[in-house]
C-alpha cells in the first residue's frame, strides 16, 4: 500500500470559485465598453461589431448557460424530492418554499415600485421624445390581441 502524497504546508490551497477572476472580467468588460463608446460611439464600425460580433456571442453564451442550468436544477430538485421519502416532509418543504417565494416576490415588487417612484425614469425626457416614444409603442399595446381559437397555437 502506498501512502497518499503529503501536501507541503507552505503551499496555499485553492478554495472555492474564482470570484476575483469573475469580477476582474466584469470590470474589464465594463471598462472596455465605456472606452469603446467614448472613442467610437457614433461610428458604424462599432455598431456593426456589436450587432454582428458581441451580440450573437452573448446570445450563444446565455442560451448555452440556460441549456445547462435548467436540466441541472431539475435534476437536483428531483433528487432532493426523492431523497426526502416522507410525504409529510415534502409538504413542509413545499410550504416553506412557497412562502419564501411569495416573500421574495413581494419584496422585489416593493423594491421595484420604490425605485421607480424615487428615480422616476422618463421624467427628464423632452416632450418631443416622449411623444415619439408614445406614438411608436402605443400602437403595439392599444389593440387587444385576439385569443387563439381551439386548436390554434
Amino acid at each position: 500500500m502506498s501512502d497518499p502524497p503529503i501536501r507541503p504546508p507552505n503551499l496555499p490551497r485553492r478554495q472555492g470559485p474564482k470570484t476575483r477572476h469573475i469580477l476582474a472580467g466584469l470590470f474589464l468588460g465594463a471598462a472596455s465598453g465605456v472606452v469603446a463608446n467614448l472613442l467610437w460611439g457614433k461610428t458604424t464600425a462599432l455598431a456593426n461589431l456589436v450587432r454582428y460580433g458581441t451580440e450573437p456571442a452573448g446570445q450563444m453564451w446565455l442560451r448555452a448557460l440556460i441549456m445547462v442550468v435548467i436540466p441541472l436544477v431539475f435534476s437536483r430538485l428531483s433528487l432532493g424530492v426523492a431523497g426526502l421519502g416522507d410525504l409529510r416532509k415534502l409538504g413542509r418543504v413545499g410550504a416553506k418554499t412557497l412562502l419564501f417565494f411569495l416573500f421574495v416576490t413581494t419584496l422585489a415588487a416593493l423594491l421595484g415600485l420604490f425605485l421607480v417612484n424615487l428615480i422616476r425614469p422618463g421624467e427628464g425626457l423632452s416632450p418631443e421624445a416622449r411623444d415619439r416614444l408614445l406614438a411608436t409603442y402605443h400602437q403595439n399595446t392599444s389593440q387587444p390581441k385576439e385569443a387563439p381559437q381551439r386548436g390554434q397555437f
